[in-house]
């Protein structure tokens, strides 16, 4: 019977927080490896699998008559209360590294992935409106 050597390595994180304007978010992640190595081939199967959970917000600043809107606190939120953003994420691959010779070396791969998106937010700030207190009206308003 030839060589055998085994290795692998299981990273994990999994940081929660509330970030700027205090929207909240998390993320894990895990990615094992497991490599296993006989005689002229080595065999690898790893897993890629992510949970994310973000909190959508609308990007740039309002701007009203082409100034930007100036009494708007900075912690200001202009998400919706529902808006989420929640993705789930997993790759898996199997491999087989087959060294013929030292001019040859066959290949053999297989891969799965499967993701979910699933999302509610806001347009953006593009499509948010002022009340212009002087005309009692909704005005459009555009970001820069």
């Amino acid at each position: 019977m030839g060589k055998c050597r085994t290795r692998h390595r299981q990273p994990a994180v999994g940081p929660s927080a509330y970030a700027f304007r205090d929207l909240g978010s998390s993320d894990f992640e895990i990615r094992p490896d497991f490599l296993w190595t006989i005689n002229d081939h080595t065999f690898e199967f790893t897993v890629d699998a992510r949970k994310t959970h973000q909190t959508p917000d609308s990007y740039g600043m309002i701007y009203f008559h082409g100034t930007p809107i100036a009494s708007v606190p900075f912690d200001s939120k202009y998400s919706t209360p529902w808006a989420y953003a929640n993705e789930n994420y997993i790759r898996s691959t199997a491999s087989d590294k087959w060294y013929v010779n030292n001019f040859l070396t066959v290949n053999n791969r297989f891969a799965f992935t499967y993701r979910t998106l699933n999302l509610e937010r806001n347009g953006d700030s593009s499509s948010t409106a002022v009340n212009a207190a002087d005309k009692g009206e909704c005005v459009p308003v555009s970001a820069a």
